[in-house]
């Protein structure tokens, strides 16, 4: 893991893309597996292989799919969003047969820069008119997604407790505590799953809804997912 200093300046949000490319991919994974209604979200695809224009496929309620692209870039520019959504619809016909709904473009560094806010506009205008939903993910968007999984921080982050500080807030109570631990289980047991460890995952799905002490404890969202 790549190593993340932490904050120098009040208010410095941390710099996501020395998370490193591949790290930075299973973070946008993990964060779309607690959204509603998905099945399951995996890295689509071995470095090497062909990816067809994602990084990430999300299964979804019930049975279509949303995918993401990820580029771990500390700039992003106009130009580089054209060709990041221009790079998945050289393979559209492969997945409209998939029942694609939704894609993200999921960026480590801001897209606050006029002309990107602009060619972002024009790609969720020219997506809408293929029937699909276009969002565009900047780092601050994916922090604050962040916020509430404490997990994900420790996870993913080296000093760990400075920023799960910085990004999630102050300690938290004993039942937020354990919340976040079974989370952070849910995000190892996820990564076991896609590279083929159900039984870990369905024992650890059992343990965890068997308990109704631990069960109280996980937010709507991450029950959700």
């Amino acid at each position: 893991m790549s190593s993340i200093p932490p904050r120098l300046v009040t208010g410095q949000e941390p710099p996501l893309h020395l998370v490193g490319e591949q790290n930075f991919q299973r973070l946008v994974r993990d964060l779309l597996q607690f959204e509603p209604n998905v099945i399951t979200a995996e890295v689509f695809g071995n470095r090497g292989q062909s990816q067809l224009g994602i990084d990430v496929l999300v299964r979804m309620v019930p049975g279509n799919v949303h995918v993401a692209q990820c580029k771990c870039y500390e700039r992003f520019t106009h130009s580089d969003v054209r060709k990041a959504s221009d790079e998945f619809l050289e393979h559209l016909d492969y997945w409209r047969d998939r029942g694609i709904e939704r894609f993200i473009l999921a960026v480590a560094s801001e897209l606050s820069v006029r002309q990107v806010q602009e060619q972002i506009d024009k790609e969720t205008e020219r997506f809408a008119q293929l029937g699909i939903k276009y969002e565009a993910w900047p780092r601050s968007t994916i922090i604050n997604k962040m916020r509430s999984h404490r997990g994900l921080v420790a996870s993913y982050f080296d000093s760990a407790d400075a920023w799960i500080k910085i990004i999630c807030g102050p300690s938290p109570s004993a039942e937020e505590l354990l919340s976040a631990e079974v989370e952070y289980e849910l995000a190892s047991t996820s990564r076991a799953a896609s590279e083929g460890g159900w039984a870990k995952a369905d024992a650890w799905f059992n343990r965890t809804t068997s308990e109704d002490r631990i069960w109280k404890t996980i937010t709507p969202e991450l029950r959700a997912s």
